[in-house]
């Protein structure tokens, strides 16, 4: 509703500007808008340093999403897995040369749609951009948590510590960018975390059933 009308507007301004953490935000979060499609990795890297020269430096970047990153000029000749690969390359070398943590969200095929956990090769596009990243987590939400804002968060690969681990009943409302770990049920490997929903599946048909 925040573009509903002129009043809902200017009272969601006001409401920002006198927020206690108005001034934090300000100071060290920027939003920038791209065209879908029209930007490639390189694009935005230089955009980035842009920003560093006018006095802003990040500690993070979040491009949301891969899948609307233009492959990178001179690679049309190339197939899609491998323009993806190259696309990896150009925010991994960004990331190490602008020193900040690069997260790039990516969407998963349409195997994940209905998985309980989404692995590494549920992911879309080809396996290149997960080759290539540092740390690879997934995001799993079915429509029951979709409804009641919680997911299902594992850590997929991880090149400076563990991975395997997976964190059900996260809270995660998207709509206010709230994601908490405060009531999750913690996995050490995702076996542990599929024999405890078997469980729970089994114990649920049998309440059903009796």
């Amino acid at each position: 509703d925040l573009n509903k009308d002129a009043e809902t507007t200017d009272r969601a301004r006001e409401l920002l500007k006198n927020h206690p953490d108005f001034d934090l935000i300000k100071e060290n979060i920027r939003v920038v808008r791209l065209d879908t499609g029209r930007y490639t990795a390189s694009d935005i890297v230089r955009d980035v340093k842009k920003i560093i020269n006018e006095g802003f430096k990040p500690d993070g970047i979040i491009t949301d999403y891969f899948e609307c990153v233009l492959a990178e000029r001179g690679t049309g000749n190339l197939k899609k897995w491998e323009q993806e690969t190259v696309t990896m390359r150009v925010f991994e070398n960004g990331a190490k040369e602008l020193n900040v943590a690069w997260w790039l969200p990516s969407q998963g095929n349409r195997e994940s749609v209905s998985s309980n956990l989404i692995t590494m090769d549920q992911g879309s596009g080809s396996i290149g951009k997960q080759q290539v990243a540092q740390v690879v987590m997934s995001i799993t939400r079915s429509v029951d948590d979709i409804n009641n804002q919680r997911a299902t968060l594992a850590i997929l690969k991880n090149r400076s510590g563990s991975a395997g681990i997976v964190l059900q009943n996260l809270k995660f409302n998207n709509g206010t960018c709230t994601i908490t770990c405060d009531d999750v049920i913690d996995f050490d490997n995702p076996l542990m975390f599929n024999e405890y929903n078997e469980n729970q599946s089994m114990a649920k048909r049998y309440d059903n059933y009796v």
